[in-house]
């Protein structure tokens, strides 16, 4: 490119600065986060997360935020915690299906 042209060239604004995209510029991906260690209930909260599982397999935000508290686990780690215990139930009660093949 002619370095005296350089100084004639206009910059044009965007469709974004002009307003006529309706989303906001994407923003630039973050450095991923370092994850946090694998928690694991320890015997006491196991027992009281088991009792309270077996009266109600769906708590309330109000009843996991007061577990979290009385526990020291965070809200979102109990919510999984009963999200993969009502799984494994499910699992364990689903009967064992048989190959279609064994049964001709």
């Amino acid at each position: 490119m002619d370095p005296n042209f350089a100084h004639h060239q206009i910059r044009l604004p965007s469709l974004r600065e002009l307003g006529l995209l309706p989303y906001p510029a994407p923003k630039p991906p973050h450095e991923a986060l370092p994850r946090s260690a694998r928690w694991k209930a320890n015997p006491p909260q196991l027992s009281i997360l088991n009792q309270v599982f077996k009266t109600n397999q769906f708590p309330s935000k109000d009843t996991r935020k007061f577990l979290s508290m009385t526990l020291k686990i965070q809200p979102r780690t109990l919510q999984i915690w009963f999200q993969n215990r009502r799984q494994a139930l499910k699992t364990r009660t689903r009967k064992p299906t048989t190959n279609s093949s064994e049964s001709h």
